[in-house]
């Protein structure tokens, strides 16, 4: 197993420190929580740098100018710089889904025709 995470290690440009990390986490046997680690890691940065991620689910790719106002307004509206992670879901119909932290704005049709069915069935 070392020998192949050196090869894999080795075809790449990473730092020394970088690489002496995995092999203790190889020998520790913790391999299998990197993608736990490089999540707290770059959580921490985020934070140094006074940075949130929002992650923008439309139902199309979104325009190169669209991504940008969103991420002006969410910046606005958070106070930090904003690191937008696109996605494309075409079952929301419409609109756009935004999590960002721990809030999520679902300004979706599908969830816009959501509402409406359940208002009217309420209403019957």
């Amino acid at each position: 197993m070392k020998k192949i995470l050196e090869d894999l290690l080795g075809k790449g440009k990473l730092h020394d420190l970088t690489r002496r990390f995995v092999h203790v986490l190889l020998e520790k046997n913790r391999l299998l929580g990197i993608g736990e680690i490089a999540t707290a890691y770059q959580d921490l940065s985020d934070q140094l740098g006074n940075r949130i991620r929002a992650r923008i689910i439309s139902a199309e790719p979104l325009q190169d100018e669209e991504a940008q106002r969103i991420r002006e307004a969410l910046t606005r509206m958070s106070g930090r710089d904003v690191v937008l992670e696109l996605e494309v879901d075409e079952s929301i119909l419409g609109g756009i889904i935004t999590h960002m932290g721990s809030q999520v704005y679902d300004g979706s049709l599908k969830n816009q025709l959501q509402q409406i069915k359940e208002n009217l069935s309420k209403g019957r």
